[in-house]
Order: structure tokens, then sequence, then C-alpha cells
């Protein structure tokens, strides 16, 4: 994201990206304990990418579709 550091909507998308992620992980460890997350640390990128979204416009609202 090296062009895109002062776009809210991309930390937004890029927070909905990593929650998938998680989504999927979690998913897959109900399934199958000895699953290995492949993205163990997907559920903080996510908070993180929410956070400086709406630090950098309180007002960002996701896209349809989201």
């Amino acid at each position: 994201m090296p062009a895109n550091q002062e776009n809210a909507e991309a930390w937004l998308l890029r927070g909905n990206v990593y929650l998938s992620l998680y989504e999927y992980d979690q998913k897959k460890l109900k399934q199958d304990p000895a699953y290995t997350p492949r993205y163990p640390d997907a559920i903080m990128i996510a908070n993180e990418s929410f956070v400086k979204a709406l630090s950098l416009n309180p007002e960002v609202k996701p896209m349809t579709g989201m």
C-alpha cells in the first residue's frame, strides 16, 4: 500500500481482506484442530487497518458489497 498510505478506503479494504483471512483460518481450525493458520496475525492487522482508516477519515464508509 505504499501509494495509498493516506487513503482511508484503501485501509478499510485492507482491513476487510484480513478479516476474511482470519475468518477463513478460524473455519479451518474448527474443521481440523491440527490446521496451522496461514495468517496468525490477521485479526490484529485487520483491527489496525480499521483504526487507521477511521483516523484518516472518521466518515469513511464501506463500499457496497464489501
